[in-house]
């Protein structure tokens, strides 16, 4: 029997004994989101940075952008879902306008959680496909370069990754995804680096294994630089921790970690907030038009959109918020309320 989504919204405002009530000074009451579903909670730190980040790009002269971030998100329509082994009913996001700016917090945080989503969704095709595959978490970088560079930097660094691609050390690779990082040094230079996430046969462990200094050889010589840059190489592993009873488990899932660690953000809301205005216009042009995230081999497409085939890093979030499919059905309404840094709705 389809649920009576009314009465469920009603239950749910009656029933969540953790909310709290605020009265402003218009005497209007206010219910915190952060207190009616805990995790939620961080939807305020990303719409905050939002803020931040629509002032940046006004004081850079970016005023299209500025009023783009600034309309993202402002309102959230939450409806109700039932979790099918406990039967207990939660909130769930229903509708939201987002932006789509590339440098905008909170499409950047929706975008890499959808794009997790996805590979962990299409990884398990091709685990089955390459059932004995193991895993490795590959750190290339280079030294720090003006943000006037960093363009150029990151052209020859997508140059030295196709010279790697044909080097034999690669060759045992079946399958990879690779994701640029840029962090800002205390200099106000900029560093660039991938994190590359590799599929290997399980005889790469004793046939071919590549190194640490290895990498960091080869690496140097596709950049064709006189010096030697720093590289991480190591297996994908469970991290095991004890758990109340002494015995030893699986803390997370070792591949979600590694997936979570190479969609992350391109580039922190807080460097580009610590660069000032000029900085940050000069990244935003430096960038434009890059693509950060990337695969090939056996994981090549795996952030495609199956129906438009388009690669999710630059693609509307819409399918993450779903639109409401009933005008009927009543639906919690959250707004954003700048100066209390909250999502809060309004209680009569």
């Amino acid at each position: 029997m389809k649920p009576n989504h009314r009465a469920v919204v009603a239950a749910l405002e009656q029933n969540i004994s953790k909310s709290k009530t605020l009265v402003n000074k218009d005497q209007q009451h206010l219910r915190d989101l952060r207190d009616e579903s805990e995790r939620d909670a961080t939807w305020d730190d990303h719409r905050n940075f939002g803020d931040k980040i629509e002032a940046m790009a006004r004081r850079a002269g970016y005023e299209q952008y500025a009023a783009r971030v600034r309309d993202c998100a402002t309102s959230l329509f939450y409806g109700p879902k039932v979790d099918t082994e406990t039967g207990e009913w939660t909130l769930r996001l229903k509708s939201a306008h987002f932006c789509h700016f590339r440098h905008c917090p909170i499409c950047q945080w929706r975008r890499s959680m959808r794009n997790k989503a996805r590979f962990l969704e299409r990884v398990e095709e091709v685990q089955a496909a390459f059932p004995k595959a193991r895993w490795l978490m590959l750190t290339l970088t280079v030294r720090n370069c003006a943000i006037a560079d960093l363009r150029s930097t990151i052209e020859n660094m997508n140059r030295a990754w196709r010279a790697l691609l044909k080097r034999p050390e690669f060759s045992q690779v079946q399958g990879w995804v690779r994701a640029v990082e840029v962090t800002r040094g205390r200099d106000g230079s900029a560093h660039p680096h991938y994190h590359v996430l590799l599929m290997v046969p399980p005889s790469y462990f004793s046939h071919g294994f590549v190194k640490t200094a290895r990498w960091s050889e080869i690496w140097g010589e596709c950049l064709k630089i006189d010096y030697v840059p720093i590289c991480d190489a190591r297996a994908v592993r469970p991290k095991m921790v004890k758990s109340d009873n002494g015995q030893i488990i699986e803390a997370k899932a070792p591949l979600s970690a590694a997936a979570a660690e190479v969609v992350k953000y391109a580039t922190k809301s807080e460097d580009m907030l610590k660069g000032g205005p000029d900085w940050f216009a000069e990244y935003i042009e430096q960038v434009h038009g890059l693509k950060f995230l990337t695969s090939g081999g056996a994981l090549k497409g795996i952030f495609k959109d199956k129906e438009s085939d388009e690669e999710l890093i630059h693609t509307d979030d819409e399918n993450d918020a779903e639109s409401a499919d009933n005008d009927a059905d009543k639906m919690l309404r959250f707004d954003w309320y700048k100066a209390r840094k909250r999502y809060s709705r309004k209680v009569r």
